[in-house]
């Protein structure tokens, strides 16, 4: 007999809440942000298109000579690899040819095994910010 009540009067609050309108209370949301966070964010994706965020892990295939000698090292490089991005770094006074934006240390090893067919002497390293 507790059963069928307890039935009833769960089946009976259903339909008695069914019946009425709800009212739900409307709100409206404003959201102000400054006016340079787009800027922002635009100057950072097109840093990190250009490969000049340093957080992340880089491949030197050369770090000692000159201009010319970076640029045939470049020239070399791109013959054979077209899957990462090359660029010589100027750290006084040496010229430097970096390889890749890698998101982790084990994404640029996977990429170095490969680099290092074509240039033994390359390196995994993550350059200071």
């Amino acid at each position: 007999m507790k059963f069928k009540s307890f039935s009833t009067l769960i089946l009976g609050s259903f339909f008695a809440l069914n019946s009425y309108n709800v009212l739900a209370q409307n709100a409206e949301v404003t959201i102000v942000q400054d006016s340079k966070i787009p800027k922002l964010l635009a100057l950072k994706s097109q840093m990190i298109k250009n490969n000049e965020l340093n957080d992340r892990f880089k491949i030197q295939i050369m770090g000692f000579g000159d201009l010319k000698d970076a640029n045939d090292i470049i020239d070399t490089y791109k013959k054979t690899f077209d899957q990462w991005p090359a660029n010589v770094a100027y750290q006084s006074p040496n010229y430097k040819v970096w390889v890749g934006h890698f998101a982790n240390r084990l994404e640029a090893d996977r990429a170095l095994l490969e680099v290092k067919k074509e240039f033994p002497n390359a390196f995994v390293f993550q350059p200071n910010n």
